[in-house]
């Protein structure tokens, strides 16, 4: 059993929620406890939780461990449908926990408006370096909830594209710069913020001509939007020297 496992204080972790009647609320809401056959309460449902991440266990080794410690009596089957049924419901929790704790996270909007942050990650297992997986995210930052977790393969593409829904504002680093993607977005009624080096994607403008960014950026520069760091400049501040002004262009197109 892992460590982390063994050391947690329930009636503490209990107490930072609210209550065992608040995680009863909050667990029939999401839909995890509609009933509580097979399970005693959303405490133990969390434990359940908590043990299948923490300890490392196969569904039927955390079903074994769930009916020795009477939490509750389910195949392991039954226990992989709790699990799945329980997501959103901790995702709630540590959206609340991260709107306590940092509010100044919570880019929530008054309006329809999601912001949407897209990344992906790669993990890789001992052996080859070539041999790796790559783990795909989808964090509402209006929320603060994680909307989508995919693992793939190597051969599997970040893309911004991926789920995306109308209504949204999705944003990227670089590696979502890519315009066949872009314009997916695009077409399912979304909006992006992405970064992206100077020459690609190409853009154009609204006559169909090629978009200089570069220049745009040089002359934000010189009329003072922009200080010598890329940052819109604050008023009183003077412009950057010429030599200053070719780099607020590359930090805002993304170049190093």
């Amino acid at each position: 059993m892992s460590d982390l496992l063994q050391a947690l204080d329930w009636d503490e972790l209990v107490g930072r929620l609210g209550s065992a009647e608040e995680l009863e609320a909050s667990a029939r809401k999401a839909g995890a406890l509609l009933r509580k056959r097979q399970v005693g309460g959303a405490v133990d449902l969390l434990r359940l939780c908590f043990a299948y991440v923490l300890g490392r266990f196969s569904l039927r080794t955390l079903a074994a461990w769930a009916d020795q410690r009477a939490l509750a009596s389910m195949s392991d089957v039954a226990m992989l449908k709790r699990l799945k049924a329980s997501a959103d419901w901790v995702g709630c929790l540590v959206s609340e926990l991260l709107a306590e704790r940092c509010p100044e996270a919570f880019a929530g909007v008054h309006s329809d408006l999601r912001l949407m942050a897209v990344d992906a990650t790669v993990v890789a297992p001992p052996g080859p370096k070539r041999a790796y997986w790559m783990v795909h995210t989808v964090f509402d930052l209006s929320r603060l909830t994680l909307c989508s977790v995919e693992v793939t393969d190597r051969h599997e593409a970040e893309r911004l594209s991926r789920g995306v829904k109308a209504g949204e504002l999705r944003i990227a680093d670089r590696a979502h710069a890519k315009a066949a993607d872009l314009a997916e977005v695009v077409e399912a009624g979304a909006d992006f913020l992405v970064r992206a080096p100077s020459n690609y994607p190409r853009l154009l403008d609204s006559d169909g001509q090629l978009l200089d960014r570069l220049a745009l950026c040089r002359e934000a520069g010189e009329k003072g939007m922009l200080d010598r760091f890329g940052r819109p400049a604050r008023k009183g501040r003077r412009p950057g020297s010429p030599v200053d002004q070719h780099r607020p262009a590359c930090r805002a197109t993304g170049r190093r």
